[in-house]
């Protein structure tokens, strides 16, 4: 996991029209002595794990659904069950009633999560746990790029 996350936060450091852009890594036991403080004075963007964006989310408090613009979540074919996602999820969805909160944009290579037995059923339940639409490309333009 700590490889994702500096892989997604040198990514956006690279892409950035902002050269100064401040990327901040979350990961492993980065967070386990922050406190209100040390959450405030992170980066404009924060690239980690679900657990610890669920522990500051959540259990503490120390960041709020406000403090985003935008929530991307990768790999969230996992969204369901015990995982982390699904209670960042909750705790953005119990948000949104009252104040404007992060629009959320999910991405996954496949959302059966290795599976193609009852598809259908299985993006239903993930587009219900997520409160999304899955989109995904045509399978023309997927064959295109399998000429290359």
């Amino acid at each position: 996991t700590r490889s994702l996350v500096q892989q997604q936060a040198n990514y956006i450091r690279e892409h950035s029209r902002d050269r100064y852009i401040a990327v901040t890594e979350l990961c492993g036991t980065a967070t386990v002595n922050w406190g209100m403080k040390q959450w405030a004075a992170t980066g404009q963007v924060l690239v980690g794990t679900a657990e610890i964006f669920r522990v500051a989310l959540v259990d503490h408090g120390y960041i709020c659904a406000t403090d985003f613009s935008l929530a991307i979540f990768d790999e969230c074919h996992h969204a369901g069950g015990k995982n982390p996602y699904v209670g960042v999820l909750k705790a953005l969805q119990n948000t949104r009633v009252a104040m404007p909160t992060p629009h959320i944009l999910g991405l996954t290579a496949l959302f059966a999560n290795g599976c193609l037995t009852g598809l259908l059923t299985k993006r239903k339940q993930l587009e219900r746990c997520l409160q999304a639409t899955i989109h995904s490309p045509d399978m023309e333009g997927y064959e295109k790029v399998q000429n290359f």
